[in-house]
């Protein structure tokens, strides 16, 4: 088995935790392999070039190559571990690391090799970890784009985040009126919700506004918001609303939604009672 990327003491971790390592090490160890073939190739162009009398020349290019070769080779290993020792406090007991896709794997850290941000780290680190809980949990598709995700426009999505929830382990946006003072004091403006939607994260019904269909008298809908509840009766969204339920008029997508679980934010003060009160006539008395 190759030797442990991170250094940690082994007989300290969980199960899932030492099968990921392990699991990183074989495909990082792959990952590198193409510098090989490249030594090959600039190896056959220098000959060219010794043999046309340009030896000094040519022995000063080869050490400047292999130092950037060498340097980049160290500064993406250091990338993977960062990232690996960040995910690896987040499995689940449960976690089988073993379940995560080949391909999926290679494909995440021929990415997430390049990502050096501390903040966006981490949100690799979730991914990684939340892939090793629950095997294609994140598409390929959601890897690729996060790895050309800049950093202003996570922290625009983050923003949109802070005003989400979840319901059935989806999550939510709630934005009603982007003009209303809790939005704008928290930085949720057109400019971030355009921006957001540009990237293909949500789209916006500012017209229409996003509604859920609801069935099912004597049932409620639960809506999580960092620990608070928000339960919506189904009988009187059907009688008063005619069975569907406004929740704003922003919806995330299916990448949106896939990188929402990943997205750490703080809770809006008085947001919880912001949005009972738009539904103060469809909620469940307490």
């Amino acid at each position: 088995m190759p030797a442990p990327l991170v250094d940690l003491n082994l007989g300290g971790l969980a199960k899932p935790a030492t099968v990921l390592i392990e699991r990183v090490s074989d495909f990082v160890g792959g990952a590198f392999a193409p510098y090989q073939m490249k030594r090959m190739v600039e190896a056959k162009a220098n000959a060219d070039i010794i043999a046309a009398g340009a030896e000094e020349q040519v022995l000063g290019l080869k050490e400047r190559s292999q130092h950037r070769r060498e340097a980049e080779a160290l500064r993406q290993q250091a990338n993977i571990e960062n990232v690996l020792s960040k995910a690896l406090p987040q499995l689940n007991e449960e976690s089988d690391p073993s379940q995560i896709d080949d391909d999926w794997l290679a494909h995440f850290f021929e990415k997430s090799r390049n990502i050096s941000d501390d903040d966006m780290q981490n949100l690799w680190a979730k991914v990684l970890s939340g892939e090793a809980n629950e095997a294609g949990k994140y598409s390929k598709r959601t890897v690729s784009f996060l790895s050309d995700m800049s950093k202003k426009e996570a922290d625009h999505f983050s923003c949109l985040c802070q005003f989400s929830a979840v319901c059935g382990g989806a999550g939510i946006a709630f934005v009603f009126n982007k003009e209303d003072g809790v939005y704008r004091e928290n930085g949720l403006t057109f400019h971030v919700l355009s921006d957001v939607e540009a990237i293909g994260l949500v789209g916006c019904e500012y017209s229409l506004g996003v509604h859920l269909k609801l069935n099912g008298r004597g049932e409620s809908v639960v809506f999580e918001y960092h620990g608070e509840s928000i339960a919506v009766s189904v009988d009187k969204v059907i009688d008063i609303a005619g069975g569907t339920l406004k929740v704003g008029c922003v919806k995330l997508t299916q990448m949106g939604s896939e990188l929402f679980s990943v997205c750490s934010v703080e809770p809006v003060d008085g947001f919880v009672d912001y949005v009972k009160d738009k539904w103060k006539d469809l909620l469940i008395e307490e």
